[in-house]
C-alpha cells in the first residue's frame, strides 16, 4: 500500500480525481490519499498594511530655496560650490519647522512610533525643530531628493538657456522624463516603493512620521494613491496654472483611522493637505481616497484623450499606388499633446 499526504485539500483532491479518471485502484494499485491538516508557516496569508498614521513633512525654507527665488542677487562663491545635499534651513526655515512641529504635536501626536528623514541637511535640520518628544529619527538614503542630474543647482533660468530641448521635453512628458544624468519620477517611485514595502512589513499598526523633499512627496502620494501618469499629467499641468505645489513645511497626512468614527480601515483611507505657517493655503478638511479601477471603457476613454498620430490607412494606400519609401510631412501629424476632449 502506498500513502500520500498533501498540505493542501485542493491538491488531495485534483490526485482523486486523477486516478478515478483513471480507475488505477481498480488496476492493482492501492493508494490511501489525505490531506495534513496542518499548515505550513510559510503558508500562513498575511495582510500587509501601510501604518495607521503616515506623516510627510517637507524640509522648512533652506538656502537653495531662497537662492532660486533671489538669484539674480549675487551669492558667495562657498555657497555656489557647496553640494545641495548640504543647504541649511534659512531663520524663515527654522521657524516654519518649529510652526509644523507644534501643529503634529497638538493635531495628529506628540509621539510617533517610527521617525525617517532623508540625510540631506535641511531635512536634518528640519526634523530636529519640529521638537517631537523623545524622537529617534532614523536617516534615510532612499528619502534623498530627486537627483537632477546636470540640471542641479541650476535656475529655471540657466536651465532653459542650456537645456532648451530637455526642458521641451519636460513639459511634455513630465512623469518619464529624466533630466541628463538624472532621476525622473517614474524611477524615483521604485526606490520609494521599497520604504512603502518596510513600513508595511515594520510599522503596520504604528504612527510613522517622514521628513524629506517636496518631489519626494509628490511621488509617495502617486504610488499610495495609485495615480497613473496620464492623471499625474494633467494634475502637474493644472497645478502649475493655479500655483498650488508642496510648500515648506507642508504637512501631508494618510491615515486608515476614519477621522469621524474612529474605525480602522485595512488599507490607507483617508488624506489632508495642511500648511501650518500659513493656514490659508491649506484645506483643513480629510479627503477620502478611492483607488483607481478601469473598466474597458475607461481604460479606452483615457487612451482616446490622445489622437493617433498615423493614418495608416492612408499611407496603405499610397503604398499601393506609389511602391518605395513613404516620407511623412508635419501635416501629418495633429498636436501629439493635445487632448482630443
Amino acid at each position: 500500500m502506498i500513502k500520500l499526504i498533501f498540505n493542501e485539500k485542493r491538491v488531495e483532491n485534483t490526485i482523486k480525481t486523477f486516478f478515478q479518471n483513471f480507475n488505477l485502484n481498480n488496476l492493482g494499485f492501492n493508494f490511501s490519499i489525505s490531506s495534513n491538516k496542518q499548515e505550513l508557516p510559510f503558508k500562513k496569508e498575511t495582510t500587509k498594511k501601510l501604518p495607521i498614521d503616515l506623516v510627510f513633512v517637507r524640509h522648512g525654507e533652506s538656502e537653495g530655496n531662497f537662492y532660486f527665488r533671489h538669484s539674480k542677487e549675487k551669492f558667495p562663491d562657498e555657497f555656489l560650490k557647496r553640494p545641495v545635499s548640504l543647504w541649511r534651513l534659512t531663520e524663515r526655515g527654522k521657524e516654519q519647522a518649529k510652526i509644523a512641529g507644534k501643529w503634529i504635536r497638538e493635531n495628529i501626536s506628540p509621539y510617533f512610533d517610527r521617525a525617517f528623514t532623508s540625510e540631506y541637511l535641511r531635512a536634518m535640520e528640519t526634523a530636529a525643530y519640529l521638537d517631537l518628544p523623545d524622537a529617534r529619527w532614523n536617516t534615510a538614503t532612499y528619502l534623498r531628493e530627486r537627483d537632477w542630474g546636470q540640471f542641479e543647482g541650476l535656475t529655471s533660468e540657466e536651465r532653459w538657456k542650456k537645456f532648451k530641448h530637455q526642458m521641451q521635453r519636460r513639459e511634455r512628458d513630465s512623469f518619464f522624463f529624466a533630466p541628463p544624468s538624472g532621476e525622473s519620477i517614474a524611477t524615483v517611485c521604485l526606490r520609494l516603493d521599497r520604504i512603502l514595502s518596510i513600513l508595511k512589513e515594520e510599522c503596520s499598526e504604528k504612527k510613522v512620521i517622514i521628513v524629506s523633499h517636496g518631489e519626494i512627496i509628490s511621488t509617495f502620494m502617486v504610488l499610495i494613491e495609485q495615480i497613473s501618469q496620464i492623471r499625474f499629467r494633467e494634475l502637474s499641468l493644472e497645478n502649475a496654472k493655479k500655483g498650488n505645489r508642496i510648500h515648506n513645511c507642508q504637512v501631508i497626512h494618510y491615515s486608515r483611522r476614519n477621522p469621524k468614527t474612529g474605525s480602522i480601515a485595512s488599507s490607507v483611507k483617508w488624506m489632508r493637505s495642511v500648511n501650518p505657517w500659513d493656514l490659508e493655503k491649506s484645506d483643513l478638511s480629510w479627503k477620502e481616497l478611492s483607488p483607481p479601477f478601469y473598466t474597458n471603457s475607461k481604460l479606452l476613454s483615457e487612451v482616446e484623450k490622445f489622437p493617433i498620430l498615423i493614418d495608416t490607412k492612408k499611407y496603405q494606400k499610397k503604398e499601393k499606388e506609389e511602391p518605395g519609401e513613404i516620407e511623412l510631412s508635419e501635416d501629418d501629424f495633429p498636436d501629439p499633446f493635445m487632448p482630443t476632449h
